[in-house]
């Protein structure tokens, strides 16, 4: 009896040991597609800004004043803004 117990308890932790490995891997694999999709919008952000800077010629501008002059335009830009550049909201 007591060495089914022994077993039983043996059993057990080896068990609980895999659970707690896939656990592991799972929020390794987590935070590898977070990390991911950080890295893709990191490079995103920095093409736009060398965009914004190639042809608005505002590299010489701080981020306050750049704010400052996007906010200026933004309005007449999301008025006049064609259909194929504005945002589609797609169902989920």
């Amino acid at each position: 009896m007591s060495n089914r117990y022994d077993n039983l308890i043996a059993e057990k932790e080896r068990l609980e040991c895999k659970i707690n490995q896939q656990k592991t891997r799972l929020q390794l694999k987590r935070n590898s597609e977070n990390n991911i999709k950080r890295k893709k919008r990191t490079r995103s952000l920095i093409q736009k800004g060398a965009l914004l800077e190639k042809y608005f010629d505002v590299a010489h501008l701080s981020v306050n004043e750049t704010e400052s002059f996007l906010s200026h335009f933004s309005g007449h830009i999301k008025n006049e803004m064609p259909e194929r550049f504005k945002q589609r909201n797609t169902p989920v």
